[in-house]
């Protein structure tokens, strides 16, 4: 089995950029005030614990924003770096040979618009995403619950990610990495 990250293995960049700089431009703060605010609150959301939009009520309560409306803000919570045609199309043409699973930290929202923008259901035998799972990466219960959600076996996979402490993490359980 391989299992992929989304985010800068994917796509060309990673999650909080294009957020951070979306936010900052939308809500008048700097991008370091953001990413502040995003560091303290996103895991929540990430997990699923609060919704899209308690979690951008929670940034503008951070950030002492009171003029905007969360509505005008929904968007943000599909933002996407750009996706790395040559990962999906190498992840398709090894589709049939390998069990092929999606294992990524995504909030429901963007989760279900990546899957359907991109069609990932056609591209991965399996996919599960943070918010499913109620833990973010490199926390051991977040590949636990991997593993009893795809009855993969550790021992046999191969785990591909940008961040080493997510592989350590993956290994500690003893996925290949």
């Amino acid at each position: 089995t391989l299992v992929f990250d989304w985010s800068k293995v994917c796509t060309r960049g990673g999650m909080v950029e294009p957020l951070s700089n979306y936010l900052s431009e939308k809500l008048g703060r700097t991008r370091e005030e953001v990413n502040s605010a995003l560091k303290s609150i996103g895991n929540g959301y990430l997990a699923g614990q609060i919704t899209g939009e308690q979690f951008l009520e929670d940034i503008m309560r951070a950030l002492n924003v009171t003029d905007v409306a969360v509505e005008s803000l929904m968007e943000a919570l599909t933002i996407d770096s750009e996706v790395n045609e040559e990962m999906l199309e190498f992840i398709k043409s090894i589709k049939g040979k390998y069990d092929l699973v999606l294992f990524s930290d995504c909030p429901k929202e963007k989760s279900e618009f990546i899957v359907q923008k991109y069609q990932l259901d056609t591209v991965f035998d399996q996919m599960v995403f943070s918010y499913q799972t109620g833990f973010v990466r490199p926390e051991v219960d977040s590949y636990q619950q991997l593993i009893e959600m795809t009855d993969i076996n550790p021992e046999t996979s191969l785990m591909i990610d940008d961040r080493i402490d997510n592989l350590n993490g993956a290994k500690d359980l003893g996925f290949s990495t």
